[in-house]
C-alpha cells in the first residue's frame, strides 16, 4: 500500500488513488501554472495523463521549471476545433478536467476577441470534439469566482446567485457556465457522463509568472531589484493556496461516479477570515521572504472595472465534499514564499513541488486523526 493509499482511506477526505490509478485523463492548460500542479498530482495519484495546451511562451515558466514530463502532450490552440479534436482522439478520455483559458482581467480588457474566442469558443470546441466519446465518465469545466453579478456590496456569493460581469474576462467565464449547462442538459445527460463546474480564483502559489498577479508582480521586483507598484491595495480577494483548490477540483471529479446527483457547479474558496488585502498579501510576503523591497501604491485615477469586493461562500462544497481549504491565507503565503524562495537559491523546483504535494496529502491524513 503506497502513500496515496493510507490507513485512512475511504474516510472521506483522501482521494482514491485506486480510481485514479490508469485512467485516463484529458487536462487542458497543462502547461499553465495551476495546470502543472493538477498534472504533477494526477502522475503520481497514477493517472494516464494526456496534456494539451500552447507551448509556454515566456521565461521563467512552471512546465519548464519542473523539467521532463512523463506525460503525453499535445501542443495546440483550443480556439482551432481540429487540434482540440486531435488530442481527444488521442487520448479517448474518461475523465476531462479543462482549465485551459486566457486567465487576465486586464489582459481581457486589452484583448476581448482573444478572450473570448479562447474562454467561450474554445469550451464549445472542447465539448463538441467529446461528443460521441463513448468512454467519458466526467468532464470537470473550471470558470471562475468571477462568474457572479458583482455590485461590490460584500456580498458572499452562493452557487445559485445571478452570473454576470463588468469585463470581458468575467463575461465570458459566465457565458462558459451557461454554455456547459446547455451542454449538459442537451447532450451529457442522455450520453450519462457527468458535466459539472467549478467556480475558484486568487488562487496562490509557486510557480505562477503571469502578468498583472499580485504575487509574480511582486517576485519580478524581487528580481529586477526595482520598487513594487500595487493596484487596488485595499481591495479584497479570497486567497487560496493552489493545492486547495486543485485538492477540490479533483475531490469533486472523483465524487461524480459515485454520486452523480452532486450539484452542477461548487465555489471553491477559504474560510472566513481568508478574504484579505492585496496589501495585507504583500506585506505578509514581503516579511515571510526577508527581502526589502519597496512598495509604492497606485492611486486610482479612474473607475476600475475590477471589483474591490469578493467573496465566495463555500458551503456547499463543505457539505457535498467535506472540503475545506486546510491552509490558512498566512500558511498559503509561506507555502508560496518558501517556493520562490527555493527557486531564487536555485533548488530542484520538481523536488520542491513533489514535497508541497506530500505535505498537503500530510494535512489531508491527520485531518481526521482519530483521538486516542
Amino acid at each position: 500500500m503506497g502513500f496515496w493509499q493510507c490507513a485512512l482511506e475511504g474516510m472521506g477526505l483522501m482521494l482514491d488513488s485506486s480510481f485514479w490509478q490508469g485512467k485516463r485523463v484529458l487536462l487542458t492548460g497543462h502547461s499553465g501554472f495551476k495546470g502543472c500542479w493538477m498534472a504533477l498530482w494526477l502522475q503520481q495519484l497514477g493517472a494516464k495523463v494526456t496534456g494539451f495546451s500552447l507551448a509556454p511562451d515566456q521565461f521563467p515558466n512552471m512546465h519548464t521549471l519542473l523539467g521532463s514530463w512523463d506525460i503525453q502532450q499535445v501542443w495546440g490552440d483550443i480556439r482551432h476545433y481540429p487540434e482540440i479534436s486531435k488530442a481527444v482522439q488521442l487520448s479517448n478520455p474518461e475523465i476531462v478536467i479543462h482549465m485551459a483559458a486566457q486567465p487576465l482581467v486586464q489582459t481581457s480588457l486589452q484583448q476581448p476577441l482573444y478572450t473570448f474566442e479562447t474562454n467561450l469558443l474554445g469550451t464549445v470546441n472542447l465539448l463538441e470534439a467529446l461528443r460521441g466519446c463513448e468512454s467519458l465518465q466526467t468532464v470537470l469545466v473550471v470558470t471562475s469566482d468571477k462568474v457572479y453579478q458583482n455590485d461590490d456590496t460584500k456580498h458572499c456569493f452562493k452557487e445559485a446567485d445571478a452570473l454576470g460581469g463588468s469585463d470581458p474576462y468575467s463575461v465570458s467565464k459566465a457565458c462558459v457556465e451557461l454554455v456547459v449547462r446547455c451542454w449538459q442538459d442537451s447532450y451529457a445527460r442522455q450520453a450519462g457522463y457527468s458535466l459539472i463546474t467549478a467556480r475558484a480564483g486568487n488562487v496562490i502559489g509557486g510557480g505562477d509568472w503571469a502578468t498583472d498577479r499580485l504575487i509574480p508582480d511582486f517576485i519580478r521586483a524581487i528580481m529586477s531589484q526595482s520598487a513594487f507598484t500595487l493596484r487596488n491595495p485595499h481591495a479584497t480577494r479570497p486567497w487560496q493556496h493552489v493545492l486547495d483548490v486543485t485538492y477540490g477540483y479533483l475531490k469533486y471529479a472523483e465524487s461524480t461516479l459515485t454520486r452523480p446527483q452532486l450539484p452542477f457547479s461548487l465555489n471553491f474558496g477559504p474560510a472566513m477570515g481568508g478574504n484579505i488585502t492585496t496589501l495585507s498579501v504583500i506585506r505578509t510576503l514581503q516579511e515571510q521572504m526577508g527581502l526589502p523591497v519597496k512598495i509604492e501604491t497606485l492611486p486610482s485615477t479612474e473607475p476600475s472595472q475590477e471589483k474591490k469586493y469578493l467573496s465566495l461562500d463555500v458551503g456547499r462544497a463543505k457539505q457535498e465534499l467535506d472540503w475545506q481549504a486546510r491552509l490558512t491565507t498566512e500558511e498559503a503565503i509561506r507555502w508560496t514564499t518558501e517556493w520562490y524562495l527555493a527557486w531564487l537559491h536555485k533548488r530542484d523546483m520538481k523536488a520542491k513541488t513533489l514535497q508541497q504535494i506530500a505535505q498537503y496529502q500530510e494535512l489531508l491524513t491527520h485531518a481526521h486523526m482519530p483521538v486516542l
